[in-house]
């Protein structure tokens, strides 16, 4: 009797963790800030979590219209935007929530979006559900990569030029991207080194970076304008792609864009520093 009295009370207190399937302990380790999410070693046995996040997509229902819910339907020109330029990559169905948090979320394991009561009015509110879609689009074209830390700079500046996609003049937008971006090239804020380190460029209170800058989402905008400028909307798709390939972003430019890792930042500094 000892001996189950003593089963239940850690049942009671770790039971999440003894009888956690293997799809809640990927979703757990895929949420740790930790870029080897791949596969995991996880409770003495090894996790395909990648391929359990997949089948977890492949369960979620498609939809040919409402593909925001049933009472977002008139939101459906928004996932057709996103749709445009990802394509297949895009859920069919992306549940919006709205939240009481500070700033808005995408949830990539059950693809759903959070979006803050602080954006949930007016153009505000469509340019967050076409941000935070966008993300969960690359996720799924890249298979997770942009989610690591070294890929966050253009997941974040590519959903940020997307959400700007709701606005009939999109000028103003990149100009402040770039004028942001430039500020941050002068001071020697801005390298691939550096902004691949995102932890540290954009902050995470878990690793001991406080303060979040969201100015941080323009620098890495200023690198996708570059890529668009230079090489065209096609090659940007391709080298997403590629990224999810390689997982290396020095590859991945020298394949894709023709050139190695060195030139290509210096000709996307020389762009955003001589962009008018």
């Amino acid at each position: 009797m000892k001996k189950y009295a003593v089963f239940l009370f850690l049942a009671m207190i770790f039971g999440s963790k003894v009888f956690a399937s293997d799809t809640e302990m990927c979703k757990n380790y895929l949420y740790s800030p930790t870029d080897s999410y791949f596969k995991y070693y996880v409770e003495g046995k090894e996790l395909d979590c990648i391929a359990i996040m997949k089948t977890v997509h492949d369960g979620i229902e498609s939809r040919d219209n409402a593909h925001f819910g049933d009472e977002h339907k008139d939101l459906d020109p928004l996932w057709e935007l996103v749709y445009d330029f990802f394509k297949e990559s895009t859920p069919s169905y992306i549940p919006i929530t709205i939240s009481y948090n500070n700033t808005s979320s995408f949830d990539w394991f059950d693809m759903q979006i959070f979006i803050s009561a602080n954006h949930a009015k007016g153009d505000k509110f469509s340019d967050t559900v076409v941000h935070e879609s966008s993300h969960l689009a690359l996720f799924k074209l890249t298979g997770g990569a942009s989610n690591q830390d070294k890929f966050r700079f253009f997941d974040e500046g590519f959903a940020q030029i997307m959400g700007s996609k709701i606005y009939e003049d999109q000028v103003p937008f990149k100009q402040n991207s770039m004028r942001i971006a430039a500020e941050y090239i002068r001071d020697g804020k801005v390298s691939f080194a550096k902004i691949q380190d995102w932890k540290k460029f954009f902050g995470d209170p878990r690793a001991g970076y406080n303060s979040l800058d969201f100015e941080s989402y323009d620098v890495g905008a200023s690198f996708v304008y570059f890529v668009i400028d230079h090489y065209g909307e096609e090659v940007l798709y391709t080298f997403f792609e590629d990224i999810g390939k390689t997982k290396n972003l020095s590859l991945t430019v020298e394949s894709i864009l023709k050139e190695n890792l060195s030139v290509v930042e210096a000709k996307w500094l020389k762009y955003v520093e001589s962009y008018e």
